[in-house]
């Protein structure tokens, strides 16, 4: 099992399946326990951080060496305005799983 240029999407978009379960976990549907919402909530931030660091490690070998100061700029600016707007998602989601 290796992660490519042409693989990485699978784990990236099987890592949203994580987000409902965190919700269903914060509004005590499903899961009931605090445990839940901590494995969830760590095993999302893992696959954040790995994830996130091995596309800009593949992405930064598929440019030519002179590009890959640039590469390497624009993929940390990408990465770091994902965080932003899943933060900003997360406080919405907070909004709305908040209990009345």
């Amino acid at each position: 099992f290796g992660l490519t240029v042409d693989n990485i999407w699978i784990p990236v978009a099987l890592r949203t399946a994580l987000i409902p379960l965190v919700v269903l976990a914060a509004k005590d549907v499903w899961f009931h326990n605090d445990l839940w919402d901590a494995l969830f909530v760590g095993t999302l931030g893992f696959g954040n951080g790995y994830f996130g660091t091995l596309c800009i490690i593949l992405c930064n070998g598929l440019v030519q060496p002179t590009e890959k100061a640039v590469c390497g700029m624009l993929t940390a600016f990408a990465l770091n305005s994902g965080l932003v707007l899943g933060s900003l998602l997360g406080l919405y989601l907070h909004g709305v799983v908040q209990a009345p």
